[in-house]
């Protein structure tokens, strides 16, 4: 299984660092996790192996679609983005 390296997280602002030279750049601020595995695919059963990840920022079910809320409620987990 190939491993993908990143980061989930939402945008909470931005804001500006000073480099060695003394140069302004700017800098994005995010907040990183808490994340749940919301789906994990086999080999065996669907062909292919990966994982699906939520980051957890509950959310109102009615603000989901009506597959989505399957989804969820399939895997015994509150709604979610």
């Amino acid at each position: 299984m190939a491993k993908v390296a990143g980061i989930l997280g939402k945008k909470v602002g931005m804001t500006q660092l000073f480099d060695s030279k003394g140069e302004v750049r700017p800098a994005t601020v995010l907040q990183a996790g808490p994340c749940v595995i919301t789906q994990h695919k086999t080999v065996t059963r669907d062909g292919y192996e990966s994982a699906q990840i939520g980051l957890v920022e509950f959310v109102k079910e009615k603000r989901l679609t009506q597959p989505m809320r399957g989804h969820f409620a399939k895997h015994n987990l509150p709604p979610m983005k």
